[in-house]
């Protein structure tokens, strides 16, 4: 849009939003004073950036740049709490923020596993690992949980409410 005006992509979205449009391909996020102060607890944990990202509710390029600038680690967690291989089955990748979906999809519905597989999009074995490894992978999250958000009272492995 800024072709030939001699200006670049930030001034023509600070064109647009003072006259209040927003750009189709530039998007800013403005983090909540709550979500900076999650995230700044966030380095101490071994959550991933993209299970902070989750948890947080910011985008994974908003917490990288937070990082970066604090100087502080990024990517030092593994993102990966368990991959399953079987030749010419498949395979699953969990990660904290997938696990924390299936426990509170099996705690708050109805559903039956082969539900919670589909609606997640993820085999069914997965699932059922974890399931088998909730008391584990649980008290992992939620410490986690409890050290960004000292203030809720953390109960589950996921977030309520």
């Amino acid at each position: 849009m800024g072709k030939g005006l001699f200006t670049n992509a930030t001034e023509v979205m600070t064109i647009l939003d003072r006259v209040g449009l927003r750009s189709l391909h530039w998007t800013t996020f403005r983090a909540t004073s709550e979500q900076l102060g999650a995230i700044d607890r966030s380095y101490d944990v071994n959550f991933s950036v993209p299970d902070i990202s989750y948890f947080v509710g910011a985008p994974i390029s908003t917490i990288h740049s937070i990082f970066r600038r604090s100087k502080k680690r990024t990517g030092k967690a593994r993102s990966v709490v368990a991959s399953y291989s079987k030749r010419g089955k498949g395979g699953f990748y969990l990660s904290r923020g997938v696990l924390s979906e299936v426990y509170e999809a099996q705690d708050l519905t109805s559903l039956g596993d082969s539900d919670i597989a589909e609606s997640l999009d993820l085999p069914e074995p997965a699932i059922a690992f974890a399931r088998d490894k909730r008391a584990h992978i649980s008290e992992d999250i939620m410490q986690s949980l409890s050290t960004i958000y000292p203030d809720k009272e953390i109960s589950q492995p996921y977030l309520s409410e």
